[in-house]
């Protein structure tokens, strides 16, 4: 359900991205209408970002990390090598992570003509940092997306909302995607 609700999530942006830029297109009377559309489009988007974290918070654990990596590998043709570390995680967190690596790796395919993933979780300085990268074609992150291509940006938003940070370097030879938040507090998850 929370899955559901976050590609909903991501949808709404995608279109709320389309009518701010047609609001800076259109004339008078009609650019106020397109506005009103614009904020009708972030306020769903808010209430559904809401309902995902609420829908996190009462759900109990669910797929570990672990688990997802083995989903993914089943499903697509490249190596998926990872390396996780273990602790105390609140069950968001994991949910969160398992997310973030699956569409993560799901661009990796779409995107990247690569042949390996890396996927490593790991402590550091009191943070949990997630590293995604390949081996594959790279893109230029400076770049302008595509019309409806705002997949990274929204899970840069999302990891934000989580108090995270999240960087992308990429060229020949591939694209890392490193992710940080702060690591639990001991026994939090318990």
């Amino acid at each position: 359900m929370a899955r559901k609700l976050h590609s909903l999530t991501t949808s709404l942006h995608g279109i709320r991205m389309e009518v701010e830029m047609l609001a800076q297109e259109v004339p008078g009377t009609l650019k106020t209408a397109v506005d009103a559309i614009g904020a009708q489009l972030e306020a769903l988007q808010v209430s559904a970002r809401s309902l995902t974290s609420e829908l996190r918070e009462t759900v109990a654990a669910g797929p570990t990390l672990e688990l997802t990596l083995e989903r993914l590998q089943s499903a697509y043709p490249m190596d998926i090598s990872s390396h996780v570390e273990s602790w105390d995680r609140l069950p968001a967190t994991e949910e969160l992570l398992g997310e973030l690596v699956s569409e993560l790796v799901a661009n990796v395919h779409q995107h990247a003509l690569a042949n390996h993933v890396w996927v490593s979780l790991a402590r550091s300085g009191g943070r949990a940092e997630l590293q995604v990268r390949d081996d594959g074609c790279g893109f230029d992150v400076d770049a302008e997306r595509p019309p409806g291509h705002f997949g990274l940006l929204s899970l840069k938003e999302l990891v934000s909302a989580a108090g995270g940070v999240f960087q992308i370097s990429s060229g020949p030879g591939g694209t890392s995607v490193s992710i940080s938040f702060p690591e639990p507090e001991p026994g939090a998850g318990k």
